[in-house]
Formats: structure tokens, C-alpha cells, sequence
């Protein structure tokens, strides 16, 4: 699934996996608000911790998800998993 379509239905998505430059976020749809996990990629490939927990509203996460992506200066983001 592609990533404009993911954001534009990420209401109904109960959870997907981006990858940004070395990290990942996974985004958990809880009703009305997002739970957002920042993984590095070890951890999140062997178990780890998170390095970040954030909670935002819909309206929110396309705008938390591009300053995200310049803190990381991640090149580009890729759907990983989508449910």
C-alpha cells in the first residue's frame, strides 16, 4: 500500500510499519488518537526498546510524521507493514 493512501486512510488502519532512513515508526490506531513508536532498526529488528512514545490525533500525524522525517534526515519513508 502506498504511503498517500495510507495517511489518507489512516483512520482505518489499525496499524502500520514506516521505515525512516535507519528508523522505523509503528503507528497503532486506538479510536480516535495514534500511539507512535520510534524504533532505531536493531532494536526493532531484534526486540528492543523504543526510543520515542508520542500520541497524536489524526489531524496531526501527517504534519508530526514531515518535521519526524527532517529530524531524522531520512531521505524518504517506506511502508514496511500495513494491516
Amino acid at each position: 500500500m502506498r504511503l498517500r493512501k495510507i495517511l489518507r486512510n489512516i483512520s482505518k488502519i489499525p496499524e502500520v510499519h514506516l521505515k525512516l532512513g535507519s528508523h522505523y515508526l509503528v503507528v497503532l490506531n486506538e479510536g480516535k488518537r495514534l500511539r507512535c513508536f520510534l524504533y532505531h532498526w536493531r532494536d526493532y529488528k531484534y526486540g528492543g526498546e523504543p526510543i520515542k512514545e508520542i500520541t497524536k490525533r489524526f489531524e496531526e500525524f501527517p504534519s508530526y510524521l514531515k518535521n519526524l522525517k527532517r529530524e531524522l534526515e531520512a531521505a524518504r519513508t517506506r511502508v514496511v507493514r500495513a494491516w
